[in-house]
């Protein structure tokens, strides 16, 4: 899959609606093999001026030495701007790679589920993302 293809796909999932529970989530990181739980998270929330506080977060966990992953949002220009590792944006190669694993699993668990129930564009990009930071065998992801 290159970028090109990989962004096609997540744009051709569903981004608004409501889809209560975490049930396909979880399904997802099952058959993705759980990547969340190979690095330590740190999972900023609020309002305004998460991406600002995840980057310096991170800024502060390399300055000591940690290899880091973060996941942000939106993008500007590309999907690539959501995952860094340490601090770059992710490859085309390694983004449109984890998304082709997301995509797979996200087959794997639409077929279990009803058909207006399939996973959804941020829970296939949140997927890859985790998995792609645990690819990258960071030490702490700041989400």
């Amino acid at each position: 899959m290159t970028l090109a293809e990989a962004e096609r796909y997540l744009l051709s999932l569903e981004l608004f609606g409501m889809r209560f529970g975490l049930d396909r989530m979880r399904r997802l990181m099952t058959v993705l093999g759980s990547p969340q739980e190979r690095y330590e998270t740190i999972h900023v929330v609020g309002t305004n001026g998460k991406s600002s506080t995840a980057r310096m977060t991170a800024a502060i966990l390399r300055r000591h030495g940690l290899r880091t992953g973060t996941y942000l949002s939106p993008h500007l220009v590309s999907f690539t701007e959501r995952v860094r590792i340490d601090d770059e944006d992710s490859s085309p190669e390694r983004f449109a790679a984890a998304v082709e694993r997301a995509r797979h699993a996200a087959e794997m668990v639409d077929r279990t589920l009803g058909p207006d129930d399939g996973v959804t564009q941020f829970e296939a990009l949140t997927a890859a993302a985790f998995d792609e930071l645990a690819g990258a065998r960071v030490l702490v992801a700041v989400i």
